[in-house]
Order: C-alpha cells, then sequence, then structure tokens
C-alpha cells in the first residue's frame, strides 16, 4: 500500500500486516487518518456519524468516540495542535482537541462527552449566485413581454387592445 504524510506529502511504500481487528462504528468507516507520530488514530463512519479515537503508540486501545450533528465526509490532521478537522455534509466544520487517553474514563461507555470542539460554519454563496441568475431571467422575461404587448398596442391600437 501506498500511504502518504498530510504534513510532509511524502509517499511511503509499506506492506500492510492485520495486527488488530475493532468494530467501532455501526456503519462503514467513511475515513480514516493517523497523526505523524503514530500514536493516535481516529476514524469517521458517515453512516453512523461518530468519530472515534484510537490510542495505537503501544496497545491499539479504544479511547472512546463523539457524535456528530451531521455525517461526516472529510477529515485532516493538525499536528501542531493535537486537533482533528472534520468537514460535515451540512457546511460544518469541527475543530476537535484529540481526547487524552489517561483523562477518558470509558469503563462505563465509550462515548466521550465534554470534550473541547470548536464549530466553523461555512455558507455557499452558490444559491445567492443562482437566485440573482434567476431574478435576471426574471427581469428578462418581464422585459420582453411588456416590448411586445406594447408592439401589440401599436399595431392593434389601443382600443382593439381594451376589449
Amino acid at each position: 500500500a501506498v500511504v502518504s504524510t498530510q504534513s510532509t506529502g511524502y509517499q511511503y511504500d509499506f506492506k500492510l500486516v492485520l495486527q488488530h481487528v475493532f468494530k467501532p462504528h455501526t456503519g462503514e468507516v467513511s475515513a480514516m487518518i493517523v497523526d505523524d507520530e503514530g500514536s493516535t488514530l481516529v476514524t469517521t463512519s458517515y453512516e453512523d456519524r461518530t468519530v472515534f479515537f484510537f490510542d495505537i503508540k503501544s496497545s491499539y486501545m479504544p479511547v472512546g468516540f463523539i457524535k456528530l450533528e451531521a455525517a461526516p465526509t472529510t477529515m485532516a490532521w493538525s499536528n501542531e495542535s493535537k486537533r482533528v478537522l472534520i468537514g460535515l455534509e451540512t457546511g460544518v466544520v469541527l475543530e476537535i482537541e484529540i481526547p487524552d487517553p489517561g483523562e477518558v474514563d470509558n469503563s462505563v461507555t465509550y462515548e466521550i462527552t465534554g470534550t473541547n470542539i470548536n464549530r466553523y460554519t461555512f455558507k455557499s454563496v452558490k444559491y445567492k449566485l443562482a437566485r440573482a441568475a434567476h431574478e435576471k431571467v426574471k427581469m428578462k422575461r418581464e422585459e420582453e413581454q411588456k416590448t411586445k404587448l406594447e408592439k401589440i398596442k401599436a399595431d392593434l391600437g389601443e382600443e382593439a387592445y381594451l376589449e
């Protein structure tokens, strides 16, 4: 398998060997990312709308998961701040601080609450552009209809048109 790191862009050719099997999501895993230190694995699932964190430095231990407000579509790592950016189908980007495995109590549930999440909303201007184009076409049609009506009035006379 060829793997490229996001931060350096270098590509490495690795032989993958199955060492552990995880079933963190109820749906298919849609994305996986590992930090450059090789200590944290993050997975997302479009189907179950979750992000799951694993400590893979020595023991491949599940840390926990966070429920997302919408389906994740993309993910990127920020090594400097130990955060992961997750783009959602709604145009929202979540910046999630990677939970410290030693500070997460997963003895009862793997669901992580109270973690530091920054939420950024991006709005598309596509709708505004489409609406402006529609209004322009509408105004042009109205202008053409007005011109045709004036021509009919001129050809037939004002009285014929009103009858």
